[in-house]
């Protein structure tokens, strides 16, 4: 008898130990998917301080404040619960979940995609703006051969810029460089066989279209010669 109350005390502990481990691990688990809860937090860091760098330079933002500022007052709410019972962060609660834990989830993603679309938009407002077909076009003509691929090379550039989120001012500085070079560029475009007025049409055709009352018989004939008439298209309206 005394052997099988023994072995029952020692199977009570193991169960004891056991249940114990099991509740550590729930803890262990909820801690771990809190850490997961809060992660967009460090993305929030950088994100924040490219919306600092935007706004300072004067771009506009879009991204709709009142959805960070919800978020921020529920954070209030919990950080003071928090203080009064620290086992609460653990608790699962629905209502908390869908007003503060999957808010911020989203929040990253909300922030870094109205980021991206403010600093493409900005970019491109203040470039010069050209035909990309139209500049093709000119590239295979020999005397505007090369200033053409530079002015394609300085609009890749500005064009892959866009795509990059400035962290700080060097972005700016960059971008600024290269709207001066291809401005600069397509001033002093120039082929010493092209007449004025056959450049001048080009130019205007690149860059916010020609007036069809600009095609000059000169320029049609010139356009012929070279197998060019077919790259250009005529648009009403």
């Amino acid at each position: 008898m005394m052997g099988l109350l023994s072995k029952a005390e020692s199977l009570r502990k193991e169960i004891q130990q056991l249940r114990a481990l099991q509740e550590n691990a729930q803890y262990v688990e909820r801690f771990e998917t809190r850490l997961e809860n809060l992660s967009p937090v460090q993305k929030l860091q950088n994100l924040v301080l490219i919306y600092q760098t935007l706004k300072a330079k004067g771009v506009g933002i879009s991204f709709d404040t009142n959805f960070a500022t919800a978020i921020q007052i529920q954070l209030r709410k919990i950080k003071k619960r928090y203080q009064a019972d620290p086992g609460m962060i653990l608790a699962t609660n629905k209502t908390l979940g869908n007003n503060f834990w999957t808010p911020l989830q989203q929040l990253p993603k909300k922030l870094q995609a109205a980021l991206e679309k403010d600093w493409n938009s900005y970019v491109t407002s203040i470039l010069p703006q050209f035909d990309t077909e139209i500049l093709s076009v000119l590239a295979q003509i020999p005397d505007l051969q090369q200033q053409v691929v530079d002015i394609q090379r300085y609009y890749q550039e500005a064009e892959a810029l866009s795509k990059q989120l400035p962290v700080d001012d060097s972005a700016f500085q960059h971008l600024d460089a290269l709207v001066s070079l291809l401005t600069t560029k397509w001033k002093n475009l120039k082929g010493g066989g092209i007449p004025a007025d056959i450049l001048h049409f080009l130019k205007e055709c690149a860059g916010s279209g020609a007036n069809i009352e600009a095609m000059t018989p000169e320029i049609l004939a010139w356009l012929k010669e070279r197998g060019l008439l077919h790259s250009f298209k005529i648009v009403v309206g």
